[in-house]
């Protein structure tokens, strides 16, 4: 990346959480993650290069330990030009969600977090020119604490993301609250993981993205965002997985096109074939505390269909 000839009309808003925004190149496969903070709450240039580096070394010294280098970017800390920086901010915040826009995007300190983007793939001389599908998936964190040092009872019951979906729909964040658990789609339970990506698929939030050659198909910017529409996305998704069948259209088609992805995921998750990954682990101590959440849809669900226990698949080795 050539910093010195940086041009805002290169770049595009790609999403946003809580604590940072991302921008990726209109050409090249990259993007810059920026730091967010309320207007009232400024820091100095050095605690932001020392927030992103801690990133940069919490991705090499942690993640990359336990996933393996293959799987994990941990990008490099960069510092642009503050008037590319500046006019950047203004270009994008017109596409910003409204209920995201209480933080300002950080325009002093110049220091982002180059990427690639994982969304889109160099250009490859496929032998058949066919588009490229990115599935994004924010699974949030997938544990119920056990330490003593947590008093609340509840919270050694329930997981945190579920205590926030109360919280966010009361604020007015999100419309409703979602079906999706984090521990059901960590279980390595293929009944509580299907259960869980569709109810990812039915309330995506900013938890779930599927991208097109780099475009956004589906997902939700926040609570003002048009409902998630199944049958633009199996319209979307049909080449891959019936590309020269009968299906034709209508929900039977919709049905099984989320079916078929909802599958696919699963197995991909549950693979442990990769060779350069599995060996390679050193796996921390494992988790004493629930492995099931109980605000979690799912118990209701199976005790509604009359079943009672689950066959349990388990998780691959390393994972």
């Amino acid at each position: 990346m050539d910093k010195g000839k940086m041009d805002e009309n290169e770049w595009g808003y790609h999403g946003e959480g809580n604590k940072s925004l991302v921008v990726a190149h209109a050409q090249r496969c990259v993007v810059l993650r920026f730091l967010k903070f309320p207007p009232n709450r400024k820091k100095t240039s050095e605690e932001i290069f020392q927030h992103l580096q801690n990133i940069v070394d919490f991705g090499k010294n942690v993640m990359r330990e336990f996933l393996g280098e293959n799987y994990v970017h941990c990008g490099e800390v960069v510092q642009l030009p503050l008037d590319f920086v500046k006019q950047l901010c203004l270009k994008v915040q017109s596409e910003r969600p409204e209920s995201r826009c209480d933080k300002d995007l950080d325009t002093l300190s110049g220091y982002a977090l180059c990427l690639p983007n994982l969304a889109r793939l160099q250009t490859y001389h496929f032998a058949e020119h066919r588009p490229i599908l990115c599935v994004e998936i924010k699974p949030k964190c997938g544990f119920i604490p056990f330490s003593s040092d947590v008093t609340h009872e509840m919270k050694h019951k329930v997981c945190r993301y579920c205590m926030h979906q109360h919280l966010k729909v009361a604020t007015g964040k999100w419309k409703q609250i979602s079906k999706y658990c984090p521990l059901d789609l960590y279980s390595g339970n293929k009944q509580r993981m299907y259960f869980a990506l569709k109810s990812l698929l039915r309330e995506a939030q900013n938890n779930l993205k599927i991208f097109k050659n780099g475009e956004l198909i589906y997902g939700c910017k926040d609570a003002r965002s048009p409902a998630a529409d199944w049958s633009e996305l199996a319209h979307h998704l049909k080449p891959f997985f019936f590309p020269s069948n009968g299906l034709a259209s209508g929900p039977h088609c919709t049905r099984a096109v989320i079916r078929e992805l909802v599958r696919v995921i699963t197995r991909v998750l549950l693979s442990g074939s990769d060779k350069g990954r599995a060996g390679a682990l050193r796996l921390g101590p494992r988790s004493q505390g629930p492995c099931v959440c109980e605000a979690s849809p799912f118990g209701r669900s199976l005790r509604h269909q009359g079943k009672s226990s689950l066959e349990c698949s388990g998780l691959p080795k390393g994972r």
